[in-house]
């Protein structure tokens, strides 16, 4: 069993020290606990639990599962729930890479040498950190099925193609909407540790605007009643997620959660209040109070599209385009966009040509 992420803690009971395990909830929705007298013994009988819960999953899942039937099931029956958004994250990543694609048919008729085609045929558009990860996610995978007595291809000597960078995606190349996701996903998981950075591109990622323009935005700007942002001259608009997402961050400045949790009848008042009496504020500050820049946000930036697999250059630059493109996917018109981010015909053409 590979050790993932879980949350090992040590107990001492009666002069003996033990090791445990706390689940939030089986197959029955019903808290856990795992102990054993060694850190060894506790892995095994983790691994006995992942293995029954698979088991269990099996017996709902289709007559003849593919790929991603199995992959779906993996991610259900994994007991880890440190980082459910970092879990989340994973099981969109392959999924993008792996959905209707020629290996995602039965797992057990899937040989090493289908996915070692399969990679040489991603790297014309993947770099081999990308390849990589999916690579462990997918090993990860096929050796639990096969753990529970499913014949399964061993990856254990797949190689990864040799191949470090894509030529063909440069900087204007753009994001899929999967994409995006993950990179929200990833965003939302590193909160805690880069709270204000990640909370500039979670707003990039809402609202498509360019971060120098983020960080000009003051409470002022922030329109609740026509759910829009002041950017310059122009009303930027809130969809309905992300106004909710932005009122929670106001509300976690204006006062402590617990006030919030029970009061809640008073959350919008509070948020209302807290805008008007701090207009000229900044909506986005760093951990002095002081305005957010550049530079930071665009090196987390980097660093997260890197964590997510997306080692081709992910800039603020491609994060507007791609927001942009993806309107235009999705029935927005060209003049509608044109009102609001500006730029002019040749720039939409070119979106919609990619």
């Amino acid at each position: 069993m590979k050790k993932k992420n879980y949350k090992i803690r040590q107990v001492e009971t009666d002069g003996r020290l033990y090791y445990f395990y706390e689940m939030e909830w089986n197959l029955y929705g019903r808290r856990e606990r795992f102990y054993a007298p060694t850190e060894e013994e506790l892995w095994e009988k983790l691994q006995q639990t992942e293995d029954e819960r698979l088991k269990y999953l099996l017996k709902s899942a289709p007559e003849n599962p593919v790929l991603n039937d199995c992959i779906t099931l993996y991610f259900k029956g994994q007991l880890s729930i440190g980082n459910p958004v970092e879990l989340k994250s994973d099981l969109l990543f392959v999924r993008t890479m792996t959905s209707g694609s020629e290996i995602d048919r039965s797992i057990t008729e899937l040989s090493a040498e289908d996915i070692q085609d399969y990679y040489q045929k991603l790297s014309t558009r993947y770099s081999t950190e990308e390849i990589g990860r999916l690579h462990e996610i997918l090993a990860e995978i096929f050796q639990s099925f096969s753990h529970i007595g499913i014949q399964t291809a061993d990856l254990s000597n797949v190689q990864l193609p040799d191949r470090k960078t894509v030529s063909d995606k440069s900087e204007k190349a753009l994001l899929s909407e999967q994409e995006m996701q993950i990179l929200m996903l990833q965003c939302q998981a590193s909160r805690n540790s880069n709270t204000n950075n990640a909370l500039v591109i979670i707003f990039a990622l809402y609202t498509g605007i360019y971060l120098n323009d983020i960080f000009e935005i003051r409470n002022s700007d922030v329109r609740l009643d026509d759910c829009t942002v002041i950017v310059g001259e122009n009303a930027v608009p809130m969809y309905s997620e992300c106004m909710e997402w932005l009122k929670e961050r106001i509300a976690d400045k204006a006062v402590e959660s617990d006030v919030l949790y029970k009061n809640p009848e008073q959350k919008e008042n509070i948020i209302r209040n807290y805008l008007q009496n701090n207009p000229d504020e900044y909506l986005f500050t760093n951990a002095k109070g002081n305005q957010t820049t550049y530079n930071p946000a665009a090196r987390f930036l980097k660093n997260i599209a890197e964590k997510c697999g997306l080692s081709r250059s992910i800039t603020p630059l491609v994060l507007h385009r791609s927001y942009l493109a993806d309107a235009l996917k999705n029935g927005a018109s060209v003049e509608e966009l044109k009102s609001v981010y500006c730029h002019d015909d040749k720039f939409y053409s070119s979106l919609i040509k990619i």
